[in-house]
């Protein structure tokens, strides 16, 4: 009823019953490969919580990390204090599990939405910790030695595009096809990254290594042929409707990837919206295919 992972996870449950004093019996209505990352992903994750704490939104906070909530004000922090009961476990800490200490007593998160920000405030020691910093900074951050220490993370993730196969003029799997043959993923991924160290173009969706790796497709990754896709677009039918990009400044790469893949499409004959919106209203809009085309 709360997590958007747990309503879609909700959907594919049959029936949910205890199952003696530590055991919980989930009964699918068929097979679902994901059900267990579902249940464990630390951004929406399965939580037991006492039902009279359960309200929306939210009154009562109720943890058991090393920390606490104690306050938030809307668009200036959100402060947590040491959980002084907290019971660590004896193991050494291991990603998600084992010994938790809470060596800091007071953590403070300012939101700065700005990136830009985020590095000028690192550099001067006004953030303990800045996060997801654009990539153009780097080379002033290993120079300010001793002032900061830039932390990169390997095999952060990966971008990707929806396309709308429900309705409106990308449901059309000719016309998707031709977008895609406008698309040079490459040249994207060098508009959001910029560095070669921060990225690689590969058309395979699972890394090497992974038992779903597969190079199959791969001829029609990263194609930015604006001639040939042109051709396919005609012949698909499109007649000039509106590609209405749906993208946010939230990620900078999602925003810099987007201004370069709307230009890609308009020189392949695209007509080519952006929408540029919130965080929060990007979530909203995109549940709502009526909005949008990628």
């Amino acid at each position: 009823d709360q997590s958007p992972r747990g309503k879609a996870v909700g959907k594919e449950i049959e029936s949910l019953k205890a199952k003696g004093p530590l055991g919980v019996e989930i009964v699918l209505k068929a097979p679902y490969a994901p059900l267990l990352s579902q249940l464990a992903l630390p951004s929406g994750m399965a939580a037991i919580m006492a039902k009279d704490s359960i309200a929306s939104p939210l009154k009562d906070f109720v943890g058991t990390g090393p920390y606490k909530f104690k306050e938030r004000r809307p668009d200036q922090f959100v402060l947590l204090t040491r959980f002084d009961k907290y019971s660590a476990r004896k193991e050494s800490a291991s990603g998600y599990g084992g010994k938790r200490e809470a060596a800091i007593e007071e953590l403070r998160f300012v939101p700065v939405p700005n990136a830009s920000t985020r590095v000028e405030g690192a550099l001067a020691g006004q953030y303990d910790f800045a996060d997801l910093l654009p990539v153009e900074a780097l080379p002033r951050l290993e120079k300010a030695s001793g002032k900061t220490l830039p932390i990169l993370t390997p095999s952060f993730g990966f971008p990707y595009l929806v396309l709308n196969t429900k309705e409106g003029v990308a449901a059309s799997q000719p016309v998707r096809q031709a977008i895609q043959t406008a698309l040079g993923q490459g040249e994207m991924l060098a508009a959001g990254f910029g560095d070669t160290r921060f990225f690689v173009a590969e058309a395979n969706h699972f890394p090497k290594g992974s038992p779903f790796y597969s190079t199959a497709g791969a001829d029609q990754y990263n194609q930015r042929n604006a001639a040939k896709a042109k051709d396919a677009a005609a012949k698909a039918g499109y007649k000039g409707e509106p590609i209405r990009v749906l993208t946010s400044r939230q990620y900078d790469f999602h925003y810099n990837m987007s201004l370069l893949m709307a230009e890609q499409l308009k020189r392949a004959g695209f007509k080519v919206d952006l929408n540029v919106v919130d965080w929060a209203t990007l979530t909203q809009r995109r549940n709502d295919p009526r909005l949008w085309e990628i």
